[in-house]
C-alpha cells in the first residue's frame, strides 16, 4: 500500500472514531513511521485494536496530561487513558522544559 493511501486510511479510521483533529497527525504519523520501520506491533496493523479500545472506553482520545505532583525537576503525570502517542509527547516536552531550566 502506498504511504499516502495508508495515511488516508488512518485519518479516515480515526476521524470515524472521533479522534480530535489536533491529535490525528501525531497519531497517524506515529503509526505510519512504525509500519515503515517494520515494527508492526506499533504500526497501522494495530488500528483494529485501537478501534476496539476507543469504542470500549479503554482509550479516550482528546485527553491531556494532568500533573498529580510536581517539583522543579520532576513531575508525576496521569494521561487519563488518553492516546499514548500524544500524551507521551506532552510528557516529553514537560521533561525537556524542566531539563532546560536546570541545565
Amino acid at each position: 500500500m502506498p504511504v499516502e493511501q495508508a495515511r488516508a486510511f488512518c485519518l479516515d479510521v480515526y476521524r470515524q472514531l472521533a479522534v480530535p483533529e489536533d491529535e490525528l497527525p501525531q497519531l497517524t504519523d506515529s503509526l505510519l513511521d512504525a509500519s515503515l520501520r517494520g515494527v508492526d506491533t506499533h504500526g497501522i496493523l494495530v488500528s483494529h485494536i485501537y478501534a476496539q479500545r476507543i469504542r470500549s472506553g479503554q482509550m479516550i482520545p482528546g485527553r491531556h496530561l494532568t500533573i498529580d505532583k510536581e517539583t522543579s525537576t520532576t513531575a508525576l503525570a496521569d494521561a487519563g487513558q488518553g492516546l499514548g502517542q500524544t500524551t507521551s509527547t506532552e510528557g516529553m516536552h514537560l521533561a525537556m522544559e524542566k531539563a532546560r531550566q536546570h541545565s
